[in-house]
């Protein structure tokens, strides 16, 4: 019988050794094989928004010739059509929602031995959607940006998800690193585990902490008068130590984003529900202790916490000093202007 692996090969027929050939885990020392830039044509669609715009700036620095495509064009117009079968690289930069739609209007279009690849932040789903979409000529590379649309992406991150072929990724990853990415390699199953920790499960706590707040400070007397709508000017603000304010600040910064982006990213990864589960569990353990008052309890979680997570040489006090100051500094700027 064959296991998950094995089917998911068969099924969309990427070869077996190809297969196994995917990390297992985050792989940075990636080979890179050097391009030139006018051996490289790209195809955005999606490039007028944000981060269409961040990535066709990228490769039209690194000399590549960019065409872009708006998501509303008409896909199968003739125009398109030739554009496409041009393209050494397509890239999709399109809303999860919409990806499944664009693949299938354009996958059968693409230029033999091309590269197909997307920018989503979930990666089995979409990568599966990919594969169903294209014949096996077309190479298939899911991507992930671990950043928004800046205008410098020096020190920025990028996970690569190879499905099938590899002649285009170390070229990717060249191009990538001669624009200043860090490129980090991961299969789609482990990408959207660790997604689960480090975007379902933050991003689901800071709404629970927002939709708390909002509702303990509702019912305090300290509550923002009618007609103030910023939470700075509140009571509960002004009383608030920085750790607090830079908790508050993060989350108004992750309420202040698409909001369709940010559920489909807590809600459609399949590994979320048992991070959040996880994470529920260990929520009614501290409300178990707070109830019980059993401090010794905590405090011997408190230590096992430090222990795994941090080493006597870490500089996490002095990092996070560094970070407090400059907010402080920064909320003193603020009360000047």
């Amino acid at each position: 019988m064959l296991n998950e692996k094995e089917r998911r090969a068969h099924k969309y027929k990427y070869n077996q050794e190809e297969s196994e050939k995917l990390p297992e885990n985050l792989v940075e020392n990636l080979a890179e094989k050097a391009i030139h830039p006018n051996e490289l044509r790209v195809t955005i669609i999606g490039g007028h928004g944000e981060m269409g715009r961040c990535f066709r700036r990228m490769f039209e620095d690194f000399g590549a010739l960019v065409y872009v495509l708006d998501i509303e064009d008409d896909l199968t117009s003739k125009a398109v059509l030739q554009r496409l079968k041009l393209a050494d690289v397509t890239l999709l930069s399109v809303p999860m929602a919409s990806l499944q739609a664009v693949a299938l209007q354009v996958g059968h279009s693409l230029k033999s031995h091309s590269l197909l690849m997307d920018l989503s932040s979930l990666k089995i789903r979409e990568t599966e959607i990919l594969l169903k979409s294209t014949p096996e000529n077309i190479e298939i590379l899911g991507a992930h940006p671990l950043f928004g649309p800046y205008p410098n992406l020096k020190g920025q991150r990028i996970v690569v998800c190879p499905v099938r072929g590899r002649s285009w990724l170390p070229k990717l990853v060249y191009v990538f690193r001669q624009q200043g990415l860090t490129v980090l390699s991961l299969d789609p199953h482990k990408h959207d585990r660790l997604m689960s920790m480090v975007q379902a499960l933050l991003h689901v706590s800071m709404f629970a902490f927002a939709r708390t707040l909002a509702e303990l400070d509702e019912k305090s007397e300290t509550n923002i008068r009618p007609g103030e709508k910023s939470f700075r000017k509140s009571q509960t603000y002004k009383i608030s130590p920085p750790i607090f304010k830079l908790m508050w600040l993060f989350t108004g910064r992750l309420l202040n984003q698409d909001k369709q982006l940010y559920s489909a990213i807590s809600l459609d990864n399949p590994y979320s529900i048992k991070s959040l589960k996880t994470f529920s569990k260990h929520l009614s353990e501290y409300i178990d202790m707070a109830e019980r008052k059993d401090k010794e309890k905590f405090e011997k979680q408190f230590m096992n916490l430090k222990d795994k997570f941090f080493s006597a040489d870490d500089d996490i006090m002095q990092q996070s000093q560094n970070l407090i100051d400059f907010f402080i500094d920064e909320e003193k700027s603020r009360g000047a202007r």
